[in-house]
């Protein structure tokens, strides 16, 4: 499902806010190096399937 480029743009300050919220919510609950590593590469997998951002 590929969004055109001017979709992007006018939904990418709403959409690159709640994607990044959602990604770093787990860090601020864990301090733990791992559980961040972990979600970073869950959030670079994620960006790879979708093409990126």
């Amino acid at each position: 499902m590929q969004a055109s480029k001017d979709e992007l743009m006018a939904n990418r300050p709403l959409g690159r806010s709640t994607f990044y919220r959602g990604m770093s919510a787990p860090h601020d609950q864990n301090s733990s190096k791992d559980k961040n590593h972990s979600g970073d590469d869950k959030a670079r997998e994620y960006k790879k399937r979708n093409g990126g951002f």
